[in-house]
Formats: C-alpha cells, structure tokens, sequence
C-alpha cells in the first residue's frame, strides 16, 4: 500500500504541467500513424458538420413546409423529403462519429504500443541490463518473491524516467540511481 509520502509524490507529478520537449517526444509516436490521425480529424470535422445541419434540415422543414404552404399535398411532400434528408444526415453522423472513434481507440492503442515498446527497449539496452541479468539468476535461487518486487520497483522507476527525461538527460538519471 502506497504511503503518504507516496500519494504526495505522485500527486505533484500529475499537477506538473508538461513540457514542449516532453510534447513533442510523446507526439513523435503518433508519426507512424500520421495518415489514420489526419482522416481522423476529417471525419471529426464532418461529423461536426454533420450534427450542426440536423437543426437547418428541422428549420427548412418548419418554415418552408408547415407555416407557409400552398396546398396539403405540397406540405406533406415536402416534409417527406425534409425528413429523409434529416434521416439520412443523421445516418451520416453515426457512420462518421463511428469510423472517428474506432479510428481514435486504434491511433492510440498503436502510440501506446509503441511507447511501450520503446520503454522496454531502453530498459533492456541501458542501465538495468546488467540488473536484468542478475534477476534472471535470483530467480534460479529461493527469493523469488523479493527479486520479484525488486524487478517491480526498477521498471516504474525505470517507466517514469523513459518518459519524461529526454536523451540529453539519461546519463544523469542512470546516475542518481
């Protein structure tokens, strides 16, 4: 159980406001999905668009075809034809909000993906190699238990320092470890 000090700790990391540089290295994981995020915000812009003509189609119907009619046919027609633009519209909205979010859930289960996969490979390449190795060995001992909580502890820290420290900085955060 995390204790007060803990809590505190990470409740100021969380109230820290995110740097350019931190930005901009977790927006270099979206690179590869460059084309799916740019088709993501088409149809984000066309299902906004698509949600704002609902009121117009309701407004044409009303003005056009229920206060100033010619005849009952006309109106009845007319408002036929309204609401099957307005079914249709709304059926365009679904479609779009639809591709939108699917296409959203997979440009980030694809980033975090690859984040994570960059997190590991730092930490298999850099510092804890040499940790990972002698874990391998406490394992083949009788503390497994401990050497479990130990391999633990190295990967958060390990997570949290992977994230936000930039190349620059790694050496420094290997040594105060």
């Amino acid at each position: 159980m995390p204790g007060k000090e803990d809590i505190l700790l990470e409740e100021q990391f969380t109230q820290k406001r995110m740097s350019a540089g931190t930005f901009l290295r977790l927006v270099s994981y979206l690179h590869p999905y460059r084309r799916a995020f740019y088709f993501n915000l088409a149809f984000t812009f066309l299902a906004t668009l698509s949600q704002l003509l609902g009121p117009k189609f309701i407004q044409i119907g009303i003005d056009r075809y229920l206060t100033a009619f010619t005849t009952a046919q006309a109106a009845m027609h007319g408002i036929l034809v309204v609401s099957l633009a307005y079914l249709a519209n709304l059926l365009l909205g679904w479609f779009l909000s639809a591709t939108q979010v699917k296409g959203a859930i997979a440009i980030g289960q694809g980033a975090i993906n690859d984040l994570r996969q960059a997190v590991f490979e730092h930490i298999q390449n850099g510092f804890y190699s040499v940790f990972f190795s002698s874990f391998v060995n406490s394992l083949r001992t009788n503390r497994p238990i401990r050497c479990l909580a130990m391999y633990t502890d190295a990967i958060l820290a390990s997570t949290v320092r992977a994230v936000c420290c930039t190349e620059s900085l790694c050496s420094t955060c290997r040594s105060n470890i």
